[in-house]
């Protein structure tokens, strides 16, 4: 399987948005930023089928459990919010906008969710209230960027709530996407048991209150991140996280056990930031992103801010000790990580 190509573009402009805290600064224009091009979903691991003639897949948008019921060319694809899948075509990659073997409208894209990558026709949508760019009983999810192949892009691969029983709050008919029951300012990352004990349009994930979709907020105002948190758009759909100061020890690090602050405002995919500013996030950066099966002199480093103040370097999970395992983790060295 191939890793995502990792290659080095200059930043245009800075980003905008400071650095909080005393030692706010710019991430200067001139910093290298990494970009994690196109692939977010793995390259197959099988051959793709032979290409198929317009036209011959005639069950695309068949609610199904099984690729049987998806006749000769079709798949059952497996979907983001349900356990039950919809037929799509089969496809060959072709490079072309718009592939010949799949229907008006729709891309060939590499699938995630079969336990064996295959490519199929999707349609390519925006998530967005009061409306759908998809065919019910389907809807544009925002979890469904990780099989669309672009960060910034959702796909026709979610089945729509139909009432509010579907939901943990109220049910947007005309888009087909659940409302959260949450109410009220922002409590990202407060302690919760259900949607209703979060803000306004948040949802309990974990245990924690979290706000999804704000790589979309252009189109749903209310996933807009609020002060203090910048879009992280490498989860599915974008989760707000708290940002930080990458130069200061008290930042996420003493917040919890695993907490890392990341200058992902440093790294992009297909052109998109991955965030808009440096981030808490418990979910660590493996070094073998940079290191396997690429050509990159990247490093751990581009996490952290120009000139890497913070040591940021490739590092056990367990001793914290700076190592050259691809299976290391990317983390500061300041004292306050390791105490």
């Amino acid at each position: 399987m191939r890793v995502a190509a990792l290659i080095i573009a200059l930043a245009a402009a800075a980003c905008g948005q400071r650095l909080p805290g005393a030692a706010a600064r710019d991430a200067s224009a001139d910093a290298q930023r990494a970009d994690l091009t196109g692939d977010i979903t793995p390259e197959p691991d099988i051959e793709p089928d032979q290409p198929v003639a317009r036209g011959e897949c005639t069950t695309a948008g068949k609610i199904c459990t099984h690729s049987d019921q998806c006749g000769a060319t079709g798949m059952c694809v497996v979907l983001a919010t349900s356990p039950r899948g919809v037929c799509a075509c089969r496809c060959t990659p072709t490079g072309e906008v718009f592939d010949p073997a799949c229907p008006i409208g729709e891309r060939c894209r590499a699938i995630a969710y079969e336990p064996l990558a295959e490519h199929a026709c999707v349609r390519l949508c925006t998530p967005r209230y009061g409306g759908n760019d998809c065919r019910a009983p389907l809807a544009c999810a925002p979890e469904t960027t990780r099989v669309s192949g672009q960060i910034d892009h959702g796909v026709c691969l979610a089945l729509g709530c139909r009432t509010d029983a579907d939901c943990s709050g109220r049910c947007d008919l005309p888009s087909g996407l659940c409302v959260s029951a949450g109410s009220g300012p922002s409590r990202i990352d407060a302690p919760c048991r259900a949607d209703g004990e979060c803000g306004a349009f948040e949802r309990c994930e974990g245990g924690l209150c979290a706000l999804r979709g704000c790589t979309f907020a252009k189109s749903v105002a209310q996933w807009a991140c609020p002060s203090g948190t910048t879009c992280y758009r490498l989860t599915p759909g974008g989760s707000c996280r708290p940002t930080c100061d990458p130069a200061q020890a008290g930042h996420c690090r003493n917040h919890a056990d695993g907490i890392e602050c990341y200058a992902f405002n440093r790294v992009a995919s297909g052109g998109v930031p991955i965030a808009d500013a440096p981030l808490c996030t418990r979910e660590l950066f493996r070094c073998g992103m940079f290191t396997t099966g690429t050509k990159s002199t990247l490093s751990c480093a581009i996490l952290g801010l120009p000139g890497n103040p913070s040591a940021m370097l490739c590092r056990s999970a367990l001793t914290g000790r700076p190592t050259h395992d691809p299976d290391g983790v990317c983390r500061d060295g300041l004292t306050s990580r390791y105490p």
